[in-house]
């Protein structure tokens, strides 16, 4: 619903990156950006640092929105006054007659034309309809007896279904032979779902910049599949990591977030209780004894969250 909201994201940017990126003359300060995550925040609970990823995920859902229309709503044949007639439910005027005019351009033309030409040559197609890798991917871990999240290549054989007759993924029969031959090219006993040299990699070549097949928007090539050490441990020898796959980090984040909230709202309630208590006298009071119960429930949490940060990095 953000992405399609106008009022938030305005249909009348050519480019999401100018959308978000866009400063006040006199703050400095990315509204439009601000604004969309203040949105979300309203709606959701998630840590800081997914923000790369919340606002990726917008973007596309933008992009999608504004093809959407254009499939259903434009006619390239048409005149621009007959276009600007044709303004769909819950669209701005305004912001479709700005889309109509850059579609009419010749160089939006030439570019659609490029990219439909380019669409058609693509042999490999996702066959799993709406529904996300995410979800395929949560699916595949529920059906795992010891509960592991998949593989990326497995993943992709689940998402990728072969038609021969259509020369449609014809590359997932080799990706299923290197599997029967090379097993532990996929093997996820130690927690990791994608690596430099895996059986993805053997398939589809190195990764473009930008993203990895089967891990969604935001993780990095060279972090994900790179083992390469930054100057500061280049000195280091690191033999082990905790096997911690990227959507077990996701979802411990997640589980930090909400103990910090659950502290902070501890926080409040023993200081009016040390209030109230301060204003009643005695610590033999029913308040006392809440107000330590509450102390005690802090510092279990405070424990928690102390281990879930423990560094499990084994240096030699």
């Amino acid at each position: 619903m953000v992405a399609r909201n106008g009022c938030l994201c305005s249909l009348s940017y050519k480019d999401w990156r100018l959308l978000i990126g866009k400063k006040e003359r006199t703050t400095n300060e990315q509204k439009n950006k601000e604004d969309i995550l203040n949105q979300v925040k309203k709606r959701f609970l998630y840590p800081a640092r997914m923000e790369k990823w919340v606002l990726r995920t917008i973007g596309d859902r933008w992009r999608q929105h504004k093809s959407n229309l254009k499939s259903i709503y434009f006619d390239v044949h048409k005149s621009k006054e007959a276009n600007y007639k044709n303004v769909p439910e819950g669209v701005i005027p305004d912001q479709w007659i700005a889309l109509v005019n850059n579609w009419m351009t010749l160089k939006a033309q030439d570019i659609s034309e490029e990219n439909r030409i380019n669409c058609a040559k693509k042999k490999a197609i996702h066959t799993t309809g709406t529904k996300s890798f995410a979800r395929n991917r949560e699916e595949l871990r529920e059906q795992d007896p010891e509960k592991k999240n998949p593989h990326r290549a497995v993943l992709y054989i689940h998402t990728h279904r072969a038609n021969n007759s259509k020369n449609i993924n014809a590359h997932v029969g080799d990706l299923k032979d290197l599997l029967v031959q090379q097993p532990d090219l996929a093997d996820t006993s130690q927690g990791k779902v994608a690596w430099k040299g895996d059986a993805l990699t053997r398939i589809l070549g190195e990764e473009k910049p930008g993203r990895v097949h089967g891990l969604g928007l935001v993780p990095n090539p060279d972090k994900v599949l790179d083992c390469s050490k930054s100057g500061r441990l280049k000195h280091l020898n690191i033999t082990s990591l905790d096997p911690t796959s990227s959507e077990d980090v996701v979802s411990l984040r997640l589980q930090v977030e909400k103990l910090v909230n659950h502290v902070q709202n501890l926080e409040q309630k023993t200081k009016a209780l040390e209030q109230q208590q301060n204003q009643h006298g005695g610590s033999g009071d029913p308040l006392s004894a809440t107000t330590n119960a509450q102390n005690a429930s802090i510092r279990k949490v405070c424990i928690s969250i102390e281990y879930m940060f423990t560094p499990k990095l084994q240096l030699a």
